[in-house]
């Protein structure tokens, strides 16, 4: 009988030491998980607020729009959220940089595109 006992109290203990590793494992997780979900939807609203903004440029200039240097700068560093620390860069279609601003961030990044539009035709890409 006493080897019996032992082996369901070792049993039993184990499967407290999983459940408590499980649950203690699962919390951070769970914080990590919403806070990158958080930090998207951040990213995704920034992007789409810029993407607006460097349309009016190129719908104000369609020909010329990727010489237009000073007025995408200020579209791109407009609305700039204090605490988040992003570089943004505008493509053409080439795939050359138009125009960058702020600094690289440190790793780990998360990084997102769009395609800016001009009268549903694709023009450059913005990258963020």
């Amino acid at each position: 009988m006493q080897t019996a006992d032992r082996e369901i109290t070792r049993f039993v203990t184990a499967l407290a030491g999983v459940s408590a590793l499980l649950v203690a494992l699962s919390i951070p997780a769970i914080y990590s998980y919403a806070s990158y979900g958080a930090l998207k939807a951040e990213l995704a609203t920034t992007l789409a607020l810029k993407r607006v903004l460097v349309e009016r440029v190129v719908a104000q200039v369609p020909e010329m729009w990727s010489y237009q240097i000073p007025r995408l700068e200020e579209a791109l560093e407009r609305h700039v959220i204090a605490h988040a620390q992003s570089h943004i860069h505008l493509l053409d279609l080439k795939g050359e940089l138009v125009v960058e601003s702020g600094e690289q961030p440190e790793w780990p990044v998360i990084a997102m595109a769009t395609g800016v539009y001009e009268y549903g035709e694709q023009v450059a890409t913005l990258a963020i």
